[in-house]
């Protein structure tokens, strides 16, 4: 069996939170099996590392996995009784998990305890960006997920272009990204619209698509294509894929101050340490403008001032709007407050619920909750990407883990009833069983200014 320690080289790169200091440091390490070599061999990299990062090395563990988790428990009871402000190392992020969750919330437990992590991977000291360059490929091995990903790599690393090239380049016949001249033109406007006239990414749709201009496949311009324009270091010359990355691989579009600029300026708007999340909306999937026939979607405003007596106050208004006005700039200002919107629909809906006593089948109630979970769950890999690059903290990771283990009590509880319906009033009904019940009933809602048209 070849030593999995043998490509590691110990140079003081390290992973951590905060701002460096020298701290105590403990080395945390697992083992298939006991064995003498490569124990060894991990206390001596655990040692270099302390030395060289001016660490204070007080102890080491070597644990042989538990499928149930009890070498973790086990481990966190000691860093409870030892302290905080303590350096957690690790080989690597297999240490804390065998899948891309279980890093995750070995890292949050960790995080809680005030406690640090750093890494003997030289390439990937981030455990996060670690678990995700190995871990990350849903559905494929860890073993496989390398030897893909290592074979991309060595393309990745030729400056030959993998998948399909962003927009405003093409790829030529030497597989290498070359400049679309068309769509050139509109990448540097986006780039100048946000830096230069200082407008938001809804401004920037907006103008686009008053301005007739279209994206590759000829719709509109939404927030998401346009934000992730902003982001891809690829119009700098920069190529980026599959964790390697390659300056000069290709002509840039614009200049590196231009993006540094666009970065910086993204950073000052966006909240840091939010956890996205948002009340759902009754409505949402089912209801439609009448003027465009675009889904209308639901929407959270939340405005604060300053009292009289100097003391801070806010509120959240909840709105049902068009969706093409609101990601796309296009349509007009159609909008219902929810409340409104939701009364009128209940209303008009109220006899036929009556006349059904309220018939839910648990199977349509159980996959809306399986539903509901999967998109937790993508919730929390998208906070773990933002995580490893230094956009949200750990501490606010750990907070999509709370909802995410929310989300599936209730839908371990849903699926713990035996019956093969649901038969109550209305009033009495939880959020998801009446959200289905509508869905049950009719299949469109029409929403005009003064009035609603429903379809069955």
């Amino acid at each position: 069996m070849d030593n999995p320690w043998s490509n590691v080289v110990p140079v003081g790169v390290f992973f951590s939170w905060r701002e460096f200091i020298p701290m105590r440091a403990i080395g945390y390490f697992k083992v298939k099996e006991s064995r003498d070599e490569e124990i060894v061999h991990f206390n001596t990299l655990f040692e270099e590392f302390c030395r060289t990062n001016l660490h204070q090395p007080i102890a080491t563990f070597e644990i042989e996995s538990s499928e149930d988790g009890t070498d973790f428990a086990e481990f966190l009871k000691y860093l409870k009784k030892t302290g905080p402000e303590l350096f957690v190392v690790v080989g690597s992020d297999e240490d804390l998990g065998s899948n891309l969750e279980e890093v995750t919330r070995s890292l949050v437990l960790l995080d809680r305890l005030g406690t640090e992590v750093g890494c003997l991977d030289e390439e990937r000291p981030n455990i996060l960006q670690n678990a995700l360059y190995v871990l990350g490929s849903e559905g494929v091995s860890p073993d496989r997920g390398r030897r893909i990903k290592d074979a991309m790599s060595r393309r990745a690393l030729e400056g030959y272009a993998l998948g399909r090239p962003p927009y405003g380049y093409r790829i030529g016949s030497d597989r290498k990204l070359i400049i679309d001249r068309k769509e050139e033109e509109v990448v540097r406007l986006i780039f100048s619209l946000y830096t230069e006239s200082n407008l938001g990414l809804r401004l920037i749709v907006r103008d686009l698509n008053q301005r007739g201009l279209t994206t590759r496949n000829g719709g509109s311009w939404n927030i998401v294509s346009i934000r992730d324009i902003l982001r891809n270091p690829t119009y700098i010359g920069t190529y980026t894929r599959i964790g390697m990355r390659r300056p000069n691989a290709h002509q840039a579009i614009i200049s590196a101050d231009m993006f540094r600029t666009a970065q910086a300026l993204a950073k000052a708007r966006t909240p840091f340490g939010r956890v996205t999340k948002s009340e759902p909306f009754l409505l949402s999937g089912i209801i439609y403008c009448a003027y465009c026939d675009n889904k209308m979607m639901g929407v959270t405003r939340r405005r604060s001032w300053k009292r009289k007596d100097g003391n801070s106050a806010s509120r959240a208004y909840r709105y049902y709007q068009c969706q093409s006005r609101n990601n796309q700039g296009r349509c007009g200002y159609h909008t219902w407050r929810e409340e409104k919107l939701e009364e009128v629909v209940v209303s008009t809906l109220s006899a036929r619920i009556a006349n059904e006593k309220v018939n839910l089948n648990l199977r349509n109630l159980r996959a809306y909750g399986l539903e509901t979970v999967k998109n937790s769950e993508r919730l929390l890999l998208e906070a773990t990407r933002r995580a490893a690059h230094g956009e949200i903290t750990i501490n606010v990771l750990g907070q999509y883990i709370d909802e995410l283990d929310s989300v599936r009590k209730e839908f371990d509880a849903s699926s713990n009833k035996d019956e093969s319906s649901i038969q109550s009033p209305w009033s009495e009904l939880q959020f998801d069983e009446r959200r289905l019940l509508i869905q049950q009933i009719v299949s469109k809602i029409v929403v005009l200014d003064d009035h609603i048209e429903i379809e069955n």
